[in-house]
């Protein structure tokens, strides 16, 4: 499950009412609070292809000046991450073939 949340700002805030009314229409939202030309709007999504999508879909709304993003929470297996964190932990293996990516800065 996925939960965002939105500001998405009008272009004319005398369009307000029909733009509530057509991100209403849209599955997985909900507009939690408007004022003037700003609206908070609330995603719940079962994936995060359904997320970006659903997202475009609001940006593509009429009026609509832009969509922005200010919370995002992800929920994933956790226990798929820990069975590979323990398998990755409990090997032995040589420092000769660890990899290391980063950037050394003397």
């Amino acid at each position: 499950m996925n939960i965002s949340s939105l500001v998405v700002n009008l272009i004319d805030k005398n369009g307000l009412n029909l733009a509530i009314e057509n991100l209403n229409k849209i599955k997985n939202c909900e507009v939690i609070a408007h004022q003037n030309s700003q609206i908070v709007v609330v995603l719940e999504c079962e994936s995060f292809d359904e997320q970006i999508k659903t997202f475009k879909e609001i940006e593509c709304l009429e009026n609509v000046k832009g969509a922005y993003m200010v919370y995002n929470y992800e929920d994933s297996d956790v226990s798929l991450k820990q069975n590979f964190i323990d398998e990755v932990l409990n090997k032995e293996l040589k420092a000769g073939v660890i990899k290391y990516s980063g950037n050394i800065k003397v």
